[in-house]
């Protein structure tokens, strides 16, 4: 222990040089031996050269326990024997007989620890992955070398899964966009354009959180869409327009209403393709219109088996609905997605792939 503390005193006065260069508050990643942290709730970040992590995040991440005293606004982080002491009034950290002060850090009411001075006291060896942005906390338990780590990470990082949500904005758009957030996960809305009118406000929090809006037509009914394929060009360009206009997007990503089988025969198609749109289906139908309301646990069991059956796919569009139910299972669907070693991205239109029923490239 007093050899790991000494290395914790060197690595704090040189802290790499293109760490001390970042700028305050640059976005990090932590890892735990093998394993990237998902599951941080307050992110962590380096401030003035450091990197930062909340004591809540830290404790789940490593395993610790907290116990904290709001009066006396103190609190010990225990692991095994080995314990960690916080003095908030005065922002000091006391380990064993050195104490640290001006090392604890209250930012928007959250109270951020220094990650290599607390995790290295605690017998961890700390490394910064500067290219990655990723502060790995390794205690023996781990198999790859940071080399080999960070390949796996790439590896990873191929594979991707694209959440799709149709018929939005709704009013409970906020708490699904809230999930998201919380979850660190992009998302694609196939929006209809009345529901856009209603609630422009979503709209535009929908692309200023960096997520991505496609067209899901205007009445939404088959019966209009798919009697003359001058109809399904005619309501998708309206929604693009309204779209354009609340938020600056020119989006040309269509889903139509229903699924492309049938109804897209080719004359429908050509009239996308000859007006510039692409046309997405989905790889995973989780049927959470049927389940929605009183069996939302199908709609996991749905996602866990498409992600079986596409194992050997990088790249799977689930089919969603911005419905009560969908949302109330999100944060679960989101976590059997990444533990299946899938990042959650939004749709690019410079990389766009091929999803459709009828596997015309065109579109």
């Amino acid at each position: 222990m007093k050899y790991l503390w000494f290395l914790g005193i060197l690595f704090i006065l040189f802290w790499p040089e293109n760490v001390q260069a970042a700028q305050a508050e640059t976005k990090v990643r932590v890892a735990v031996n093998d394993r990237i942290c998902t599951d941080i709730k307050h992110g962590s970040m380096i401030m003035n050269g450091r990197a930062y992590i909340a004591w809540d995040d830290f404790v789940k991440i490593t395993g610790a326990m907290i116990q904290n005293n709001s009066i006396s606004k103190t609190a010990t982080i225990k692991k095994g024997n080995i314990t960690v002491s916080i003095d908030l009034y005065n922002g000091t950290l006391q380990l064993g007989n050195n104490s640290f002060k001006g090392e604890v850090v209250e930012k928007d009411e959250i109270t951020y620890i220094p990650i290599r001075l607390v995790s290295e006291y605690l017998g961890y060896r700390v490394y910064y992955l500067s290219d990655e942005r990723i502060v790995r906390l390794v205690d023996g338990n781990h198999k790859y070398s940071n080399g080999q780590f960070i390949k796996t990470l790439h590896k990873a990082a191929a594979k991707k899964v694209y959440l799709t949500f149709d018929d939005g904005p709704r009013a409970h758009t906020a708490k699904l966009l809230k999930i998201l957030a919380e979850k660190n996960a992009k998302a694609t809305f196939f929006l209809v354009e009345p529901n856009m009118k209603q609630y422009p406000q979503f709209v535009k929090q929908i692309v200023k959180s960096g997520h991505y809006v496609g067209l899901h037509s205007v009445s939404h009914d088959k019966n209009k869409l798919y009697g003359n394929p001058k109809n399904v060009v005619a309501e998708m360009d309206q929604t693009r327009k309204t779209l354009y206009s609340l938020t600056n997007l020119n989006s040309r990503l269509v889903r139509v209403p229903y699924g492309s089988k049938p109804f897209m025969t080719a004359p429908f198609r050509n009239g996308l393709v000859s007006s510039n749109f692409k046309m997405w289906d989905w790889d995973i139908d989780t049927l959470d219109w049927k389940y929605h309301k009183n069996n939302p646990s199908e709609i996991i069991k749905k996602v866990k088996s498409g992600l079986e059956t596409y194992k050997n796919q990088d790249r799977v569009v689930i089919l969603l609905h911005d419905v009560e139910g969908t949302i109330n299972t999100l944060p679960i669907i989101i976590d059997v997605i990444k533990k299946a070693g899938y990042s959650l991205e939004t749709y690019n239109p410079e990389e766009h792939f091929t999803v459709n029923f009828w596997k015309d490239k065109r579109l």
